[in-house]
């Protein structure tokens, strides 16, 4: 009985073991089903979310029994979502069915007299409604048309217009035709945009023409160009627009996708005034460090539109998607750079049917078929009906959103716009905070402000009048007042009498006089001059940290006291040590106690206009930010002129003097600076190179 019980309990033991594996086994499977990260970026441009899309399976030409896959450059999906293949390398076209099973192939070719004749490089292909088939046959320098059987029906060459040159070779690479038959033809060496070609041939000029970028190095090209001879200007490059690279046609708008540009613009909606809908938005991936912020280079490849309007551009250096609504906001990246499914190596186009996304792969030679995670279907389902005015019905797939990805701003923003529209605006602000959205944040503190100054008017009206009759009574009984506290005026007491404290204050609006009665009455305080410049500090750090989120980019989570130390005492004492060195030289009365201690004196504006600011911002809307600049304009100038008083003041300066010394001490500020950087870098290398040799003996003795 007692071995009986023993092995029972073993058994127990074990089964529980190999549950606790089966468990733990599963969910690294899971994780390893996922062959990459999914992400996307907040405000600050960091970067996490769930994956969106995940991929399904891969087809290279073997599953349909067609062969493998050569090269193929370019696909398209019709009315009826059947896929058609651009196999470049086979000179062939492959249709598929919407479940991506083989329909049929095209490998023959003949043209209009009856006659055989085969693709060279195509690069483009299009399918209007009726199934009649645009292939940019590149290196024929062509475009045809061609029926279900390869039957060419129409063949397109060079445009002839006084707009085209005549000593372009015609290399069409990407086409989209309208409901009304005209072509949209990108071709190589093309840089004023898509050439129009209508049915019957003739050439209707060029559509979404780019401007050029007036670039830095844009602006230094003019420059020398106006140094230079006709001759010289001829050997020089022509400034150019980039031409686009792709281009997809969504009813009246075409979008493009620009392999090289600067960052903004990379994507284009353009509509049929040939107005960019999508300007002025940057693209590519986000980076922060390194000494700043922004979005390295993209390339992207191809654009695509599905038919619930999300844009996907197939980005080639990094070889990802990136998936847009039509507010052109950011929903999510997937893809990289990798030999695993879901991965590529040379992406080449992207499709949708439904919510598929099929990217085709030139190195790879096969087609990619990915689907939406949950995590995808609620952001996509969120977005669409967001757009589409439907705010409460989105709320249900916003919230499951924001239960896998708490970060998400645009389900905080989803979220946020129907709080809003129910009325409920102290809600939609911390909503829209959470989204990093200031208008939308700035129009609920207006409706809120103005409810709340509605539903509490009597009790605000009362604090004003009791506030005004407190002001007033106490105005009318100053000198008794006075008299009980002991506080002496400077009717009374004189300059020399003045207590200490009071010299700051008084010279803020008396500062000529003030200041050299406080200098002859040796009344300076260095307690006091160190209180205020650490007052100066601390309501630096008070502003970054808690002035309102509206007129505020500091990132509280990232604030680092330091830094502003740096910037603040750090300036002050720079700047006195620099003052002190120069004045010095030109028999400058001042110590560097002196001036320290008007140099601090003087702060008193600016540390009051921060306070200030980080108070009444507490109330104020996106459009009354001009109060807040004005408040701290008068309150950094009023310093300015305390300072520039103190140094005449403490040195006994003419103003012509004064003048010249501040411009020498700001000069005498930058060398400082560039001296402790300096010393900064070469006692980095003299550490890197005392440890690099420390390792290097202790790896011989080691030895």
């Amino acid at each position: 009985m007692a071995v009986n019980k023993k092995i029972k309990k073993a058994a127990k033991l074990l089964s529980c073991l190999m549950l606790i594996v089966a468990i733990l086994a599963s969910s690294l499977l899971v994780y390893a089903e996922d062959p990459y990260y999914g992400y996307n970026y907040n405000y600050y441009g960091e970067a996490s979310a769930p994956n969106g899309y995940l991929p399904k399976e891969a087809y290279n030409g073997f599953e349909w029994g067609t062969g493998y896959l050569k090269n193929p450059s370019d696909m398209y999906v019709d009315v009826n979502d059947f896929l058609y293949i651009l196999d470049t390398g086979n000179g062939r076209i492959i249709i598929l069915t919407p479940e991506l099973e083989l329909s049929k192939i095209i490998d023959t070719f003949t043209d209009e007299n009856g006659n055989p004749t085969t693709l060279k490089n195509p690069q483009g292909i299009c399918v209007t409604p009726d199934g009649e088939i645009y292939v940019c046959d590149t290196e024929n320098a062509r475009v045809i048309v061609i029926d279900q059987n390869g039957k060419i029906e129409r063949s397109y060459g060079k445009p002839v217009s006084d707009l085209v040159s005549t000593d372009l070779i015609f290399r069409p690479k990407k086409i989209e035709v309208t409901a009304t038959g005209d072509m949209y033809v990108l071709a190589d060496n093309i840089v004023d945009g898509a050439m129009i070609i209508a049915e019957n041939g003739e050439f209707g000029g060029f559509f979404a023409t780019d401007a050029v970028t007036v670039t830095a190095d844009i602006i230094q090209l003019i420059f020398y160009r106006s140094f230079m001879s006709d001759e010289q200007i001829e050997k020089m490059m022509s400034i150019q627009p980039v031409p686009f690279d792709n281009m997809y046609l969504d009813g009246d708008f075409l979008y493009t996708a620009t392999l090289f540009l600067r960052n903004e613009d990379q994507i284009r909606k353009v509509n049929p005034a040939g107005n960019n809908l999508f300007a002025g938005n940057e693209y590519g991936e986000a980076y922060i460090g390194g000494g700043g912020s922004g979005y390295e280079q993209a390339a992207f490849i191809d654009v695509n539109v599905s038919e619930k309007g999300f844009v996907y551009a197939l980005d080639r250096n990094f070889c990802k998607v990136f998936v847009y609504n039509q507010d052109n906001e950011l929903l999510m990246i997937f893809g990289g750079n990798e030999q695993t499914l879901g991965q590529y190596s040379n992406p080449t186009a992207i499709e949708t049917i439904g919510d598929k996304v099929l990217i085709l792969d030139g190195s790879k030679n096969n087609l990619t078929v990915l689907e939406p995670t949950y995590y995808g279907s609620q952001i996509m389902l969120g977005s669409y009906m967001y757009e589409h005015g439907e705010y409460e019905k989105a709320l249900e797939p916003w919230h499951e959103v924001l239960k896998l990805n708490t970060n998400s701003e645009l389900a905080y923003r989803g979220i946020a716009r129907a709080e809003y529209l129910q009325g409920e605006y102290l809600a939609a602000m911390e909503h829209y905070h959470a989204a990093y959205d200031r208008e939308g944040y700035s129009e609920a503190r207006e409706k809120y402000r103005g409810q709340y100054i509605m539903d509490n008017f009597a009790m605000i009206m009362g604090i004003i009048i009791a506030a005004v009759v407190i002001l007033v009574v106490l105005s009318k009984n100053k000198k008794k007042i006075y008299a009980k506290i002991g506080y002496k005026t400077l009717e009374e007491t004189g300059y020399a009498g003045m207590a200490k404290w009071k010299y700051p204050f008084y010279n803020m609006l008396h500062p000529s006089v003030g200041m050299s009665e406080m200098r002859y009455n040796k009344k300076e305080s260095l307690p006091l001059a160190i209180l205020f410049a650490f007052l100066w500090y601390a309501s630096a750090v008070i502003m970054r940290q808690y002035e309102d989120y509206i007129f505020n980019d500091t990132n509280i989570n990232n604030l680092n006291v330091f830094m502003i130390f740096a910037t603040t005492i750090g300036i002050l004492l720079v700047g006195c040590i620099a003052n002190w060195a120069i004045t010095t030289l030109v028999d400058g009365k001042g110590t560097f106690k002196n001036i320290f201690i008007y140099a601090s004196y003087a702060l008193i504006p600016t540390t009051v206009a921060a306070f200030i600011v980080t108070i009444i911002s507490q109330v104020m809307v996106q459009n009354e930010a001009v109060f807040v600049t004005a408040i701290l304009f008068v309150g950094y100038a009023w310093t300015a002129i305390l300072l520039f008083m103190g140094m005449m003041t403490v040195h006994t300066f003419t103003t012509k003097k004064a003048i010249l010394m501040t411009l020498l001490t700001a000069v005498g500020m930058l060398i400082i600076v560039f001296l402790m950087m300096l010393l900064i870098v070469l006692y980095s290398q003299v550490s890197t190179f005392v440890t690099t040799i420390m390792y290097e003996l202790f790896y011989k003795l080691a030895i």
